[in-house]
């Protein structure tokens, strides 16, 4: 049986020092429809991640390859 973080003595959640926080490596990253209109902008993947209901893996995927998410938007960490 495997121990939990708190079992470990490892901060989680409102008890950890970065929680609420951007990492300093996050990238920002913008969501742009097929017309090249920001439709939204993010402190970090995970954030874009979260709005598009999918996992930090499949932004980065996207941004790294410029194929169209659902048909609808482009996402980039960069702006136009």
């Amino acid at each position: 049986m495997s121990a939990t973080r708190n079992q470990l003595g490892l901060s989680v959640g409102t008890n950890n020092p970065m929680y609420g926080t951007v990492s300093p490596t996050a990238q920002t990253t913008f969501v742009y429809n097929l017309n090249g209109e920001l439709v939204q902008q993010f402190t970090s993947q995970t954030a874009a991640a979260k709005w598009l209901g999918v996992s930090q893996v499949t932004v980065s995927k996207h941004v790294k390859s410029g194929k169209v998410f659902r048909n609808q938007y482009l996402i980039k960490n960069t702006s136009h």
